[in-house]
């Protein structure tokens, strides 16, 4: 992607979030994963499956590193987590509700943060506002969740 693309899709994205507040993207997220709730424990678990809650979980992390370091020093201790490669079968579900309440939790902590002059979270490998972060880690999740359902889990 260029920079120019790059730039347009910001803007377009923080265009969007002037009309999306962050508790509704956070009541999306929420929503989401009550949806995959729904559906995770009914999906076969095969070594491709695992693989896909794999790549979800690693992205889950990395969402929690972006917004730790966003949080800087307000950021909690994150948790000792085991090497997902030696995760199998139904415990990789648990690991990924332990994943997506921890990016909850730290989403709460940066959306608290929303309005703070000093503050910046970054996404899209640029500086943006609170509500364009949380939109699109919610674009996100809900891509990733297609990634692990096979099917759109987006109600937008």
């Amino acid at each position: 992607m260029t920079d120019a693309e790059t730039q347009a899709r910001i803007e377009a994205l923080e265009r969007e979030a002037q009309t999306v507040p962050t508790p509704l993207s956070i009541s999306a997220l929420q929503a989401l994963t009550e949806q995959q709730r729904a559906v995770v424990p009914h999906l076969p678990m095969h070594e491709v499956q695992e693989e896909r809650f794999r790549v979800v979980i690693g992205m889950e992390r990395k969402n929690h590193l972006e917004m730790r370091v966003a949080l800087g020093e307000d950021a909690p201790l994150p948790p000792r987590t085991a090497a997902l490669a030696s995760v199998k079968g139904p415990a990789l579900v648990e690991v990924l509700w332990a994943a997506r309440a921890e990016t909850l939790a730290l989403l709460a902590l940066v959306a608290a943060r929303e309005g703070e002059r000093t503050f910046t979270v970054w996404a899209l490998g640029e500086q943006v506002s609170v509500r364009a972060y949380a939109l699109n880690l919610r674009a996100r999740l809900e891509r990733l969740a297609t990634h692990l359902l096979g099917h759109d889990q987006s109600e937008r």
